[in-house]
């Protein structure tokens, strides 16, 4: 559930790829248009790297395609404002890594 309790978020990370999914508070999907959203990837050396997600051909989903990075455990941050909202929302997202 999201801070503003209209809103519930599913973050389905993949290797290369991360899906977000938009429900409402009856967790129907909703329209991702008036939904804007980023991941921001904190590296080890401090380096932050922000993705916008895209909207997705599927109702309520977003999608960002994640770089290949060295950095064995990046921090991620999804960010996300609703239409009407003044403040962004923050979450904490664990990606998982390709390979080995």
């Amino acid at each position: 559930m999201t801070t503003d309790f209209e809103h519930h978020l599913e973050v389905v990370p993949r290797a290369g790829e991360l899906s977000v999914y938009v429900y409402d508070e009856f967790t129907q999907p909703v329209s991702t248009d008036s939904v804007n959203a980023r991941i921001e990837l904190t590296r080890s050396d401090g380096t932050v790297r922000s993705i916008v997600l895209a909207r997705a051909a599927e109702k309520g989903r977003m999608v960002a395609m994640l770089p290949g990075s060295s950095d064995p455990r990046p921090q991620a941050s999804l960010i996300v404002r609703f239409a009407g909202q003044e403040r962004e929302q923050s979450y904490v997202v664990e990606l998982l890594r390709a390979g080995p």
